[in-house]
């Protein structure tokens, strides 16, 4: 057994892990800050569930009115014929007792030649009454009458 000094070389020096140390001063700010942080983050829990009903609400009523429609597409068609031929009525007497046809023009270009379309726009719509031989045009974006003919029967034209 050697029982000579280590020399500086041999020897080793651990040192300890330094332990950081925080200042407590000021530690109420510190301890009020998770609650502020918990009551912000209820708010916007809170918000979210609210917003989370809205969109299931108008998506359940749209749904709704969809099925609805899908199940039965002629109340659409009958609701908007009544609805165009009350605005025209408040316009010019139409024939009482018929339900008119209605026909939307969308492309003017096909009617030109024909006069009762001269001044025909896209998006205007025209009512057909066969038993009163009756046809209006209306104008739904400036809510006026563009044009109005008496359709001719087929024992007049032969």
């Amino acid at each position: 057994m050697d029982m000579r000094a280590p020399t500086r070389a041999e020897t080793t020096i651990i040192e300890e892990p330094q332990i950081p140390t925080y200042d407590i001063s000021g530690s109420a700010s510190l301890m009020d800050e998770p609650r502020r942080l918990q009551g912000r983050s209820r708010i916007t829990f809170l918000v979210f569930c609210i917003l989370l009903l809205g969109v299931f609400g108008v998506a359940g009523h749209f749904y709704k009115e969809w099925n609805s429609l899908r199940q039965n597409p002629q109340t659409f068609s009958e609701e908007k014929t009544k609805e165009v031929v009350a605005r025209v009525q408040k316009l010019i007497d139409v024939p009482s007792g018929e339900t008119p046809v209605l026909a939307t023009v969308s492309d003017t270009s096909n009617l030109e030649d024909q006069a009762f379309f001269k001044n025909a726009k896209e998006g205007n719509i025209v009512l057909f009454y066969a038993v009163a031989r009756k046809a209006y045009l209306y104008d739904p974006a400036e809510n006026i009458i563009v044009e109005v003919a008496s359709l001719g029967s087929n024992e007049e034209s032969q």
